[in-house]
């Protein structure tokens, strides 16, 4: 009995092994379907990390760059709300000069934007110190480019009025304006020849921000008129006994724009705006590795580009204007 059992329970462990092998497993058909499924959600996920990325880098770089410029405007706006006239006979007190300009095509035809890079200086005071407050954009490769992007500098100095007499501190603040428009043409025109060493910026130039493509300033008189002039190379004069405000404008640049407004002896103007272009971080890395000349300047013109540039305005009270400067 011992004997039969045994041989009945190994038959029955056979019968069970023989059907375990007799039952279907997985086609290759249906293996190639599921490792495309597979396939399909790993893209599908990996697609939509990348864009999440690339989402949160663009948010930061936004973020960057208005945080960037609301800081950049709410320094020049509390200077500019300090600009003062001199008081000294003929002596400048705020100038604004047009450095360059140029164009950028705009998305879905619109007109083409004109960006306009000026250097300006003014006077405030401090106590018996005159400071003598400068901003100009050094072109990046401006000897061989002509694409129009740059960075932003600051330019300070004191200028001490205690125990001076008039023509010695008159000349003092003239020898630094002097001193300030040779460093800022300097800055301006000849920067960066040496892409990697760049030996023409003053070390009295404090650097403030990278990727201006646009930097104006527009003067108004207390009237709320734009200091400027309708007609081509014609001056535009506001004068009494004690001051000279000029604007000049040159043959070929878009209506409302100005080489130079100067504001002399006892003026300077009722309210500025307040312009300031910043290229994000990314798209200055991206154009800054290109070659200087014609790929650049392409690039930078380009309506794609002109959508990564931001935008601030500011409209900016002066306090120091004298109302009788325009009688």
């Amino acid at each position: 009995m011992k004997t039969q059992f045994s041989i009945l329970k190994t038959g029955k462990e056979t019968g069970k092994a023989r059907r375990a092998a007799a039952r279907p497993g997985f086609t290759l058909v249906e293996m190639m379907v599921t490792v495309g499924l597979l396939a399909f959600i790993v893209v599908g996920l990996t697609t939509m990390f990348v864009q999440a990325q690339r989402a949160f880098r663009a948010g930061m770089n936004q973020t960057d760059v208005l945080e960037t410029g609301r800081a950049m405007t709410d320094l020049l706006t509390h200077q500019l709300e300090e600009a003062v006239p001199s008081g000294q006979g003929g002596l400048t007190n705020f100038s604004i000069t047009m450095q360059d300009w140029s164009t950028n095509t705009m998305v879905g035809g619109s007109p083409a934007r004109t960006n306009v890079i000026d250097s300006v200086y003014f006077l405030s005071h401090s106590n018996l110190t005159t400071i003598l407050n400068g901003y100009v954009v050094a072109l990046t490769n401006a000897a061989l480019s002509s694409a129009h992007f740059g960075t932003l500098y600051y330019y300070q100095t004191d200028i001490y009025q205690s125990n001076n007499p008039s023509w010695v501190y008159s000349n003092m603040i003239y020898t630094n304006i002097v001193l300030f428009q040779n460093i800022a043409s300097n800055a301006v025109h000849d920067s960066f020849i040496n892409i990697t060493n760049n030996n023409n910026i003053d070390p009295s130039l404090i650097r403030v921000a990278d990727g201006v493509v646009h930097f104006r300033v527009l003067a108004y008189d207390t009237s709320g008129d734009q200091v400027m002039t309708g007609n081509i190379n014609t001056n535009v004069l506001y004068t009494n006994a004690l001051n000279t405000v000029r604007s000049t404008v040159t043959n070929g640049l878009p209506y409302g724009e100005t080489t130079l407004c100067t504001f002399s002896s006892n003026a300077v103007p009722a309210s500025v705006d307040l312009e300031l272009g910043v290229l994000e971080s990314s798209t200055l890395a991206t154009l800054t590795a290109m070659p200087p000349g014609f790929i650049q300047q392409r690039y930078l013109t380009n309506s794609e580009t002109t959508g990564r540039i931001h935008l601030f305005r500011r409209h900016i009270t002066l306090s120091g204007v004298n109302p009788e400067a325009y009688q």
